[in-house]
């Protein structure tokens, strides 16, 4: 399978490993704190957090979501150099300047006088899955 590489590339093995992390840990989490999360009371809220159960339930969330990441890491070392070389290559591109890009007024909701850089052409390249 190919890839397209793209700009917004240049934090990829970073991003991969924090969305594979925090992915487990928030379904672990809302999973083993369900039943409190329907029973709670917004008035109770400060206990609930403060509560030794859900101290333990976050421990053992981050510390499962953790080996999982961390096998992952140690384990699957082609995808993780084919991420890092990905990542390389965009950020040569970016650095080199490479590219073409133009101003452009950033309408948001505030009237500022704000120009920032748009991307108009990234180099086509491509790498394997």
């Amino acid at each position: 399978m190919r890839k397209r590489i793209r700009a917004s590339d240049h934090s990829l093995v970073y991003s991969f490993y924090t969305k594979l992390f925090l992915l487990p840990f928030m379904i672990m989490l809302i999973l083993m704190n369900a039943k409190t999360f329907v029973q709670l009371d917004v008035t109770d809220i400060k206990n609930v957090i403060i509560s030794s159960y859900f101290i333990v339930t976050l421990f053992v969330a981050a510390l499962i979501s953790g080996l999982g990441t961390y096998f992952h890491y140690r384990l699957c070392i082609c995808f993780r150099k084919q991420l890092n070389h990905c990542e390389l290559l965009t950020n040569m591109i970016l650095e080199n300047n490479w590219y073409e890009s133009e101003k452009v007024q950033d309408s948001g909701f505030f009237k500022d006088t704000k120009q920032r850089e748009k991307i108009t052409y990234f180099p086509k390249m491509y790498y394997r899955f």
